[in-house]
């Protein structure tokens, strides 16, 4: 969990009322499974989801925390990603292996159970 001391009486935008000192904390495992965010499928491994064009705000995606504190190397790990997936996909091929079905287990995180994505890979 997420735990933050609250400084001031504040007013939440859902309307709930913190008080100051009050503790207030957060769980990614709680949000990140929330259907009125992510749908019916949210307990489910939905990788398609974040290719659909809609934007997430950090409060609901909280990777790299959100508000005033959001991370500065934000963009900058983006950006990275990008290159390096970019780089990678331009040099090989994946595939699944033949009959290759995922088989996840529900825990604080996504877990594979199947030993992972089994995936033939080919230089381009």
């Amino acid at each position: 969990s997420n735990e933050k001391i609250a400084v001031k009486d504040v007013t939440l935008p859902s309307g709930v009322e913190v008080k100051k000192d009050a503790i207030v904390g957060w769980l990614p495992m709680a949000t990140s499974r929330y259907k009125g965010y992510w749908g019916e499928d949210a307990e489910e491994f939905n990788p398609t989801r974040w290719m659909e064009g809609k934007a997430y705000d950090d409060y609901v995606f909280p990777g790299f925390n959100a508000g005033p504190r959001l991370c500065l190397g934000k963009n900058m790990a983006i950006l990275e990603g990008k290159i390096a997936l970019l780089t990678i996909f331009a040099n090989f091929k994946f595939t699944a292996k033949p009959g290759f079905k995922p088989s996840l287990l529900f825990s604080i995180t996504w877990q594979n159970d199947s030993n992972g994505m089994q995936v033939a890979v080919h230089e381009q």
